[in-house]
């Protein structure tokens, strides 16, 4: 792809051939012929997709020793270059927003389970491009790991919260 476009702007350029084509039209076309790669690069760094497209827990990243070095070093996790504190929409309670703030070195994770029930509060702990929470107070894992995947937290259930 990237190779055609190259000899697409040779030709273009060459005197030679005496083409017509002005710098916008070529700056026009570029996007169209750039879209596909784009879009499996997205692809390729969803998280969330990786359990559910049927990979194992170890090939996706889940697995037990991974989980214990990521909690025995908390605070040494490399720098997340984003802020994980915001609301999120998750898709299994669609219209019930997930909200994370920051405090210090952990996080409140705050939402409902369906629109206008009942409010519910978790701990959470940041580690770089990660965030471990509790649900322990829902009766769910005292240690769930969410990773930022770029558009959202991606968890090890397959579920992704996209940041709004």
């Amino acid at each position: 792809m990237l190779l055609a476009f190259r000899s697409f702007l040779l030709l273009a350029s060459c005197n030679a051939l005496q083409l017509a084509i002005s710098r916008r039209a070529v700056l026009t076309a570029t996007p169209a012929l750039l879209a596909p790669i784009a879009t499996r690069a997205l692809d390729d760094n969803k998280i969330g997709n990786c359990l559910a497209g049927g990979a194992t827990e170890a090939e996706c990243g889940y697995d037990k020793s991974a989980v214990a070095r990521l909690l025995a070093t908390p605070g040494s996790g490399e720098a997340a270059g984003i802020r994980i504190g915001g609301s999120y929409d998750d898709p299994q309670h669609p219209g019930c927003t997930r909200k994370i703030i920051l405090q210090g070195s952990n996080a409140i994770v705050q939402g409902t389970d369906e629109p206008g029930g009942k409010k519910w509060q978790l701990k959470g702990e940041p580690y770089g491009k990660y965030l471990v929470i509790d649900f322990s107070p829902k009766g769910g894992p005292k240690q769930v790991i969410a990773k930022w995947n770029g558009v959202g937290l991606a968890f090890e259930d397959g579920n992704v919260w996209t940041k709004k």
